[in-house]
């Protein structure tokens, strides 16, 4: 059985390590255009702050939460894996760490 799982984790594990986070767009941009193309009134550009502000805040504890389930999920696969497995999985994580840092360089 974990002859056929442990690949299953390891490309599930690697898949979202690998997944680079969506740059979101500058929000004080994205209220002015708001403001600016529905006509909003002062009371209603105030609102539309909060709501981007409890937005922001409550994106951000998701992204802590991905973080630590992330964190979890390789800890225990890692504790799974022989020590030829291991290095080989470290090799591998270093590798995708190395083409993302790549990627994003361009």
């Amino acid at each position: 059985m974990y002859k056929r799982l442990l690949p299953q984790l390891m490309f599930l594990l690697a898949l979202a390590v690998s997944q680079p986070a969506r740059a979101e767009s500058d929000p004080e941009v994205h209220q002015r255009r708001l403001r600016e193309e529905l006509k909003l009134t002062e009371q209603q550009s105030a609102e539309v702050r909060k709501i981007f502000e409890k937005k922001r805040g409550k994106l951000e504890a998701l992204r802590r939460q991905k973080h630590e389930i992330v964190e979890q999920a390789r800890d225990r696969l890692r504790a799974l894996l022989t020590p030829e497995q291991l290095q080989k999985f470290d090799r591998l994580r270093e590798e995708r760490r190395q083409q993302r840092g790549h990627r994003r360089a361009h």
